[in-house]
């Protein structure tokens, strides 16, 4: 769980930053796309989920049904989440992939 956390506190520190490199003109936005790459489907991805929780949320108690939004994306997660990870994960660490 705390992995999910980390890796949604980093989109939006990295949604941030990136909304300020393009709101001052610093970079063209294909440098800002380069440098955070599938960043618009992780914050969809994350938007989706939450609406979803919620949705579940406002449900009587006998009818909520939690684990089926974690199975229902679990494939989509593993492509959304764990790339965008990879990416940062091999761009601070200067292309190398480690295994575990």
């Amino acid at each position: 769980m705390n992995d999910v956390i980390s890796v949604a506190n980093t989109a939006l520190v990295t949604q941030r930053y990136s909304a300020a490199l393009a709101n001052t003109n610093a970079m063209t936005q294909d440098t800002i796309h380069l440098l955070f790459p599938g960043l618009k489907k992780l914050l969809n991805f994350q938007r989706k989920f939450l609406i979803r929780l919620e949705e579940t949320a406002e449900l009587p108690w006998a009818e909520q049904r939690w684990g089926k939004h974690f199975l229902d994306t679990v494939r989509l997660y593993i492509h959304v989440v764990l790339l965008h990870s990879l990416n940062s994960y091999t761009r601070s660490s200067g292309g190398a992939i480690r295994c575990l």
